[in-house]
């Protein structure tokens, strides 16, 4: 097989096609909803809620997936509650998210900032991990629990909720009580709002921006907030603690005060508080399919996941859908081969690992070399490992062709020579061999299934990169713990930020691993998982300091599924 420009123009425009099948296709949605692989939900439901685009669009597809995830679960509500990876529940978040990060940031920063400021203070109430004052950290525990809870529930806080989070909650609510009971739709509220909304903003704060910028959440603050999160979690399920986690029966009392407050809280936010019934939030917009943006919202593999759930799940989608299939089988008909992308690369968050591919790199003079070969967003790196160096850069703007041949472990990558490319421009290196326009450069991988790992990333480089060039090296001085300054470079591949003294790679820091990043001026101070202060790198500009923040929050992104 062999792809050019032309295949990834292609898919630009036939992929408006797909966006709109699926924007209105409900039914098809909720019957793939139970009929696909695990591993393809999340790509699934980021592509779902861009290709609504508004809200009223997301609303609308919410009853069909509704409706397939309770006939799922059958007579017992709580299995909607525990599969927290499917479907429904992954568009769930991701609505969430959408509309109503910044409530959630507004809402906790305060209380999280006042824990955290506090690093001595302790309300560890676990027998196995106290040893004094028992008692005194069971009422510090209360204490800091009713406090917040008595803020989620003041009149200012209430009347901040986002009206689509209100309206998505009572689409759950009512659609629960259809199904089930009033009594067993109340903890379903409180699961989605309490424990999949709150909860992670306080347990993670840093992850999900509630902690201001200029501060780190020590280990002492960050246990505190986790067991304020549990009683949270126990109000929201609407149950006392039991013998599961018995160091929490003392806080029973606090459980037992509080629960119909918060019963009546949960349901109060189901109502609209323009007395509208949301009528004005549920009225999707028509789809634009020739606005230039819109192919941007997407990455590759979403888009990829889309397709070929059309395409290899056809006959199951047929026997489901019946006469309904019929604009399916013509979609897939029109559309061209889907990109080779299989489902999100797993990784193992408590050890994470930058990912780096070794090939035998093949040259025009036919001289073979073991290199290890990473992606940025805009170009394929050779490095030699032994010698920690990188030793040339293939641009996306580069490239004219791939071809991956069907029974070989081999990816030929064609180029032509090399734009003029300013040497001032930070972490660029260079090829050494300036050939003629149309030079395949040859990598060897271990085996087939690893190239065509290779050349997913490759077709999601080239896709991002055509969708909105990005810079990912930066001229910077690093300050180290001494107060030493060296000027370095920050190169930023898909998973990582490697520090680069001229081309050789001092280290490498995987995103994973990037607790909180903020910016002060023309200072970026980056956060590792278990330091204790922050890394300080002095840039050029305030400006670049914010564009490089950014970018390493965008990888921080793609790694928030190990959070």
């Amino acid at each position: 097989m062999s792809w050019t420009g032309e295949y990834f123009e292609q898919l630009r425009h036939d992929y408006k096609n797909l966006i709109a099948f699926y924007r209105d296709a409900g039914e098809v949605c909720a019957t793939i909803s139970n009929n696909i692989p695990a591993s393809e939900y999340p790509g699934l439901a980021r592509f779902l809620l861009k290709a609504c685009g508004d809200e009223p669009s997301m609303l609308a597809l919410m009853p069909p997936l509704l409706d397939a995830e309770f006939a799922f679960a059958k007579n017992d509500i709580t299995t909607f509650m525990r599969e927290r990876s499917r479907l429904p529940n992954r568009f769930t978040g991701e609505f969430i998210l959408h509309t109503s990060s910044d409530f959630l940031v507004n809402t906790l920063r305060p209380f999280v900032t006042d824990l955290c400021q506090q690093r001595m203070l302790t309300m560890e109430v676990d027998y196995d991990k106290t040893v004094s004052d028992l008692e005194k950290k069971q009422e510090l525990l209360i204490e800091y629990s009713q406090k917040l809870l008595d803020h989620l529930l003041s009149d200012a806080v209430v009347a901040a909720i986002p009206r689509p989070l209100r309206a998505l909650l009572a689409l759950l609510y009512r659609t629960a009580r259809e199904k089930y009971s009033e009594e067993q739709a109340i903890p379903l509220i409180g699961n989605v709002y309490i424990l999949r909304f709150l909860n992670p903003g306080l347990s993670v704060p840093d992850y999900y921006g509630v902690l201001p910028p200029s501060m780190t959440c020590g280990v002492r603050s960050r246990r505190n907030l986790v067991l304020v999160a549990k009683m949270l979690q126990a109000l929201s399920n609407g149950v006392m603690f039991g013998d599961k986690e018995d160091y929490m029966k003392p806080m029973n009392p606090f459980i037992e005060k509080n629960l119909a407050p918060v019963c009546a809280h949960l349901l109060a936010l189901t109502e609209d508080p323009e007395g509208k019934d949301f009528a004005d939030i549920l009225d999707p917009t028509p789809l634009d399919l020739e606005d230039p943006a819109l192919m941007n919202r997407f990455q590759l593999r979403e888009l990829a996941i889309a397709h070929r759930l059309l395409s290899t799940h056809g006959a199951k989608l047929r026997g489901l859908l019946g006469e309904k299939y019929a604009p399916v089988a013509a979609l897939v008909e029109m559309l061209p081969e889907a990109p080779r992308i299989g489902p999100e690369p797993w990784y193992n968050p408590k050890e994470p690992r930058v990912k780096e591919y070794h090939v035998v790199k093949v040259n025009k003079k036919g001289k073979r070399q073991n290199r290890v070969i990473k992606l940025t967003l805009n170009s394929l790196l050779n490095i030699d490992k032994q010698e920690q160096q990188i030793k040339n850069e293939l641009l996306v703007s580069e490239m004219s062709a791939l071809m991956a041949p069907a029974h070989t472990p081999t990816l030929v990558i064609v180029h032509g020579n090399p734009p003029d490319i300013s040497k001032d421009t930070p972490g660029y290196f260079p090829h050494r061999d300036k050939g003629e326009d149309g030079h395949p450069r040859t990598y060897e991988c271990t085996n087939i299934r690893i190239r065509d790992e290779v050349l997913g990333e490759v077709f999601e480089m080239i896709w991002a990169y055509h969708a909105k060039p990005v810079p990912v090296a930066y001229d910077l001085v690093k300050v180290n713990k001494y107060g030493k300054r060296q000027n370095r470079v920050f190169k930023l591949t898909r998973d990582s930020v490697m520090n680069m003294r001229g081309s050789h790679i001092q280290t490498e820091t995987h995103f994973a691993t990037v607790a909180a990043v903020q910016v002060e001026g023309s200072t970026l101070y980056m956060t590792i998982e278990g330091e204790d202060s922050p890394r300080e790198n002095i840039l050029k500009t305030p400006e670049l300091a914010e564009e490089l923040c950014r970018a390493i929050k965008d990888g921080m992104r793609r790694f928030e599924s190990g959070r």
